[in-house]
């Protein structure tokens, strides 16, 4: 459910009054805070950054928040329990403990995820993180270091503890929690609040963020887009800030950015909803297919998972020991195995001081100083360098005492305090110490360093005019590019970097390569000209590089665009007919055109050319119309849409038909278009909040129309790794209108392999029977 359909159409998000309960208050990020008169503001639904709504508000912090077990948003990736900043800020500014109200399986995730955020990793064994160009006297002593900057701050003689931070409050057996007095009644669905007998507010006890409005309340320095259709070229070398600030600016966003090499992006520490302001910019997220995590904490990692699941499969770069503690982590948050996390990203290790090549750049990270492991990197492309901190302590005259302390080696010491100021950009962070760099450290440096010094996790305000001192920006338009010396092979590298993030292209035999150089036509194209027009002749076949086109058909433009890494054109290449849609730029567009002849010949070798003809039939049974009525495949990227499209087989059944029973061997999932179907399934029971189980020979039953998606992903899986005896449906399907079904038709086998590229849909499966 939504927070909007239980909402009076009246009510204003960020007063009282929401659901016609005055104590009752929305907040822009979509939590809701219920003030009370015994206990006083408690907050339910935490998404990312949501200390800073009851900031911006003027609403006293909650002491009290509900860490709920419908604590993750599938459809958008997004935390909904993030009680990692409420707990810093009322612990180091308010110097009090938060009460999180739970179920005891609710506080055993909360202290699995808070070791990882607060302290780290109770076990760091990183010996295999650094090779031979990192002497051992250079290496840090990373449990040292945590535990340096684990002391309690208000009593320095004791390390902290989780329970110096939290308490809990737990829900009993009948779903009831009282906190000072007032009750909190979990219902299943919503959360009664009760005080002295009387109903305060009813709250859900789960939305799904409404992402326009969250990304309006980070309120960036930046514009949110651009007035004109304007193309973003990507340089050579640069960086895009997504956020500049830290997580406790209440308008500020938290630090992040965009890498751009050779054209395409790694997207380090993405803040939540990062990818719509690139949409909004016509900045596809196709363009950025790797990660770098530089640690745990939540202003750095909450939009990390969002990225991974919210295309194809991404590159996450990082060392093992703070991949390691992201998947604990997430796992706890997500409630998903981590056997199975894993299976939604390409892991890419890093080593400590070694290279790592990254197209055409050369990555080389480093460990920085922090209460938890972080990294920061340098990159060299083309002749020109920068160089990233990452969160860090860059205080001379605290290192010094940590060396004097033994926390530090001669090697670490001198690594961290004759930091790498000679890189043509240089983004280093600043903030309180001691997990972070004072201001201090920058004042004796060059005016010429401070030239191409630029601040990051600091607010603006924060940073006096007179340092000499400047903030990096955020927004598209706020892009630092370095003049490179450009490769004489930038445009070939670039078109087989798009053909290869392309299913179609991506096991095309290396020996091809010069053919689809050769056989490419680069075409560019100004808003508003015509692609090919409807009725035309045409063999041949388009790529998109950038910029973004529509459909049209009989002069009418439909919800139907595509951008960077899409393709059309098949339908006539195969028919021989005209062309059956018009296709118009709405912004500045680069094309390659191929004739059909030669992707016949292309395609064909490399076992391609099946696909591509089904995706032309699949376009011509209007498939696109039934995906985008389903409300998680609409989300997929046009190109995600057309990968399936090319999966589909058009079916019909007739009245009684089953599709399939209860046993049957697990073959193919379904998707609806003209059809009544009904779905047999194993009924549930809930046996606490936290866990429900089917009951032994009940079933129940849901009947299905237009757009409805049928997939067991347990079986589907078992099915994929030769799990015989798993790989059987436990569920029935027939058909339970008086006419014939039309139905889309996926094997098992293809739809395994759509959804390891595709991995955002696999979460959306998990533990589902259907998605609508």
């Amino acid at each position: 459910m939504s927070a909007e359909s239980d909402a009076d159409p009246a009510y204003e998000v960020g007063k009282p009054g929401y659901g016609g309960y005055e104590a009752v208050t929305e907040l822009p990020r979509g939590g809701f805070v219920v003030a009370t008169e015994s206990a006083g503001n408690i907050q339910f639904v935490l998404p990312p950054e949501t200390v800073k709504d009851t900031m911006n508000l003027k609403i006293a912090t909650p002491e009290h928040y509900v860490f709920s077990e419908r604590r993750f948003d599938k459809m958008h990736g997004i935390n909904l329990g993030e009680f990692e900043f409420p707990t810093y800020f009322n612990f180091f500014i308010k110097r009090r403990q938060i009460n999180l109200i739970c179920t005891a399986e609710g506080e055993a995730a909360v202290r699995r995820i808070f070791q990882e955020t607060l302290l780290g990793p109770e076990v760091i064994d990183n010996a295999d993180e650094f090779g031979p160009a990192t002497p051992e006297e250079d290496r840090p002593d990373l449990r040292k270091e945590l535990d340096y900057f684990a002391h309690n701050p208000f009593n320095p003689s004791e390390m902290m503890k989780i329970d110096d931070l939290l308490r809990f409050t737990t829900f009993d057996d009948d779903g009831v929690a009282v906190v000072e007095g007032v009750q909190i009644i979990h219902d299943g669905e919503n959360y009664r609040v009760e005080e002295e007998g009387k109903l305060v507010a009813i709250v859900p006890e789960f939305v799904h963020i409404d992402v326009e409005r969250a990304v309006a309340a980070s309120q960036q320095e930046s514009s949110a887009e651009m007035s004109h259709p304007v193309v973003f070229d990507p340089p050579s070398l640069g960086v895009t800030m997504l956020g500049t600030s830290h997580g406790f600016d209440p308008i500020g966003c938290t630090t992040g950015m965009v890498v751009w090499i050779n054209g395409r992006g790694v997207v380090v520490d993405p803040p939540p909803h990062f990818s719509l302001h690139l949409k909004r910019n016509h900045t596809p997220a196709a363009l950025i297919d790797a990660v770098i995590l530089s640690h745990c904490h939540a202003d750095h990692d909450s939009g990390t998972f969002q990225r991974i699941i919210e295309e194809t499969k991404v590159v996450v770069m990082t060392t093992p020991t703070i991949m390691n503690s992201f998947v604990r982590k997430y796992s706890a948050i997500t409630r998903l195995p981590e056997d199975f996390f894993w299976t939604l990203f390409e892991f890419r290790p890093v080593k400590i001081g070694e290279p790592v090549r990254f197209r055409g750049g050369e990555f080389v990270f480093h460990y920085s100083l922090h209460s938890i492991p972080c990294i920061g990197f340098s990159l060299q492309y083309g002749g020109k360098s920068f160089i990233f901190s990452g969160d860090t302590c860059n205080d001379p005259e605290r290192l010094r005492g940590m060396y004097e302390a033994g926390v530090l080696s001669r090697g670490r010491f001198e690594q961290l305090v004759n930091f790498e100021w000679q890189h043509d950009l240089i983004l280093h962070e600043a903030g309180v110490p001691p997990i972070h760099t004072p201001l201090t450290t920058f004042h004796p440096l060059s005016d010429e360093i401070k030239h191409r010094l630029l601040l990051v996790h600091t607010a603006k305000k924060d940073v006096p005019p007179e340092t000499g001192l400047c903030t990096a920006s955020a927004g598209i338009e706020h892009t630092v590019r370095l003049d490179v010396d450009e490769s004489p092979h930038r445009e070939a590298i670039m078109l087989m970097d798009l053909l290869s993030s392309i299913d179609l292209f991506q096991h095309l035999p290396l020996a091809y390569s010069s053919t689809l150089l050769h056989a490419a036509r680069r075409k560019t194209f100004e808003a508003e000209e015509y692609l090919v027009r409807q009725g035309e002749d045409g063999d041949t076949f388009f790529v998109m590089s950038s910029g973004l086109v529509c459909v049209e058909v009989n002069g009418r433009r439909l919800d139907k665009t595509f951008t960077t890494g899409d393709y059309f054109g098949e339908i006539s290449v195969f028919s021989r007919d005209k062309r059956t849609a018009s296709i118009i730029a709405l912004t500045n567009a680069v094309i390659y055109e191929f004739g059909g002849n030669e992707l016949f010949e292309l395609l064909s070798d490399a076992g391609a050319i099946d696909r591509l003809r089904n995706v032309a039939e699949m376009r011509q049974e209007h498939s696109w119309g039934v995906i985008a009525g389903n409300s998680v495949l609409a989300r997929l990227t046009s190109n995600q849409k057309t990968q399936l499209q090319g999966i589909l087989e058009r079916c019909t059944a007739v009245p009684g038909e089953a599709l399939w029973c209860e046993g049957d061997a697990y073959e193919h999932c379904v998707l609806l278009d003209d059809a009544q179907l009904t779905l047999t399934y194993p009924t549930k029971t809930t046996l606490s909040a936290s866990s429900s189980l089917a009951l032994q020979g009940q079933t129940s039953t849901r009947t299905f129309t237009r757009s409805a998606f049928l997939c067991e992903l347990s079986a589907l899986e078992a099915a994929h790794t030769g799990n015989v005896s798993a790989a059987v449906h436990t569920t029935g399907l027939v058909n339970s209108s008086e006419s014939d079904a039309v139905y889309f038709r996926i094997s098992a086998a293809a739809m395994s392999d759509y959804l390891a590229r595709n991995p955002g849909l696999k979460v959306a499966l998990w533990h589902e029977y259907w998605l609508v």
